[in-house]
């Protein structure tokens, strides 16, 4: 687990945003650069900063 509050890991996701889908985030990795620079990858894991999640997440529902 991230020692950090902010990073969640990716898989975790669903724990912390019951809305959100894990599969369709894998997508939007590949395609959304804004979602893409909240993330972070160590290894192979992606760990995601919850602040530029909340930021991704008000564009997208501004929109």
């Amino acid at each position: 687990m991230a020692t950090n509050l902010n990073l969640i890991p990716f898989q975790q996701l669903p724990e912390h945003y019951p809305a959100l889908c894990v599969r369709t985030l894998r997508n939007r990795l590949k395609d959304d650069d804004e979602f893409r620079a909240a993330t972070l990858r160590v290894g192979r894991r992606i760990l995601v900063d919850r602040e530029g999640l909340e930021r991704w997440l008000e564009s997208k529902r501004q929109k």
